[in-house]
């Protein structure tokens, strides 16, 4: 009696149910989410990380958990079929562990692409398969000369797209400058936290001055966006014009808003020279009672702004600003 090779079609078909259930299971949880998260409000913005893709961003994580789900049947399939062990089992299962446990992570602070998740476990996964075929035999070596290059290989290149994505994200780390004089300035208005703007261009990115905000914010602190004020300043003399705004706003419990409306700009190669017409256009307490009232002479003073280009990175920063004739203002207490 002759006996064959085992058949393989129970591990296939084992495979096929395992990715078609886990398939299902992530497509039925999007389904819920999709219906209940927007009734809880807390759904994630469409506008935010990946919305270009024209998915929003609880598909584009229903799509990474899927692929994840998928790998993580497929690895699960190899370590029924091969009893390779407890240890190899559980490092190869992990990346797909903390996958999952990243999620709610993303959710609470969903300001950074999902697909982030994904890169994260196929790079721990790659470090798993590897530390897995190196205990195979650990004393062979020629196997830990290939599994130490492989490690050192992986984490030179994941290290390199991580520092492109970080200096990306943050301009260069504050280094880089704006692209134009103009945006230079729209910067400091809006990490002075005295504009009536809180987004402003930095670099390829859009992003939000840390303004006092929401129910605990420091109203009435003079607090302003340091780190991205100082980011876009060559020193410390453009700090001057917003300064006595700043302190009024500590002294006497009030919010101030400007508009800026620019005269004429002039660029003379690294250099460049803005004037601006700067009104203001609200001094409040909210609040039923207001412990101050402010009283001006007139509600706008010219701003000449001085930028120049950085010696490498030939973006625009402000290094100077000039106020003619400042608003003379005298402040009254209140009802």
């Amino acid at each position: 009696m002759t006996v064959g090779p085992p058949s393989r079609r129970p591990v296939l078909v084992g495979v096929a149910g395992c990715l078609v259930g886990g398939l299902a299971v992530c497509a039925v949880g999007a389904a819920v989410a999709s219906l209940v998260i927007p009734l809880l409000g807390t759904e994630p913005d469409p506008q935010g990380p990946g919305a270009r893709t024209g998915l929003t961003p609880l598909v584009r994580l229903a799509v990474v958990v899927a692929i994840i789900v998928a790998g993580q049947v497929a690895t699960g399939a190899w370590a029924w079929a091969r009893r390779p062990g407890w240890r190899a089992v559980g490092l190869t299962q992990a990346p797909f562990l903390l996958a999952y446990v990243t999620v709610p992570i993303w959710w609470s602070v969903g300001d950074w692409d999902p697909a982030y998740i994904l890169w994260g476990a196929a790079a721990l996964s790659a470090l798993a398969w590897l530390t897995v075929w190196f205990l195979r035999d650990p004393r062979v070596a020629r196997r830990a000369v290939v599994f130490l290059s492989a490690v050192a290989l992986l984490f030179v290149v994941n290290g390199l797209a991580v520092s492109r994505i970080a200096w990306r994200a943050t301009n260069g780390f504050g280094l880089l400058g704006q692209r134009t004089p103009a945006a230079a300035f729209d910067a400091l208005r809006s990490t002075s936290c005295l504009g009536t703007m809180s987004f402003y261009a930095d670099g390829d990115n859009t992003v939000e001055a840390d303004c006092p905000s929401g129910p605990d914010g420091n109203y009435y602190e003079g607090d302003y966006d340091e780190d991205g004020f100082d980011d876009n300043t060559r020193d410390g003399q453009p700090r001057e014009a917003f300064e006595r705004w700043w302190r009024w706003n500590e002294e006497y419990q009030l919010e101030f808003s400007f508009e800026f409306t620019e005269l004429s700009s002039t660029v003379d190669g690294d250099e460049a020279t803005l004037t601006f017409e700067a009104e203001l256009v609200s001094a409040f307490h909210p609040g039923e009672e207001e412990p101050w009232r402010i009283r001006v002479d007139r509600a706008t003073e010219k701003w000449t702004v001085h930028a120049e280009k950085g010696l490498f990175t030939k973006g625009w920063k402000v290094c100077r600003i000039d106020v003619a004739d400042p608003i003379q203002a005298r402040f009254e207490p209140g009802p």
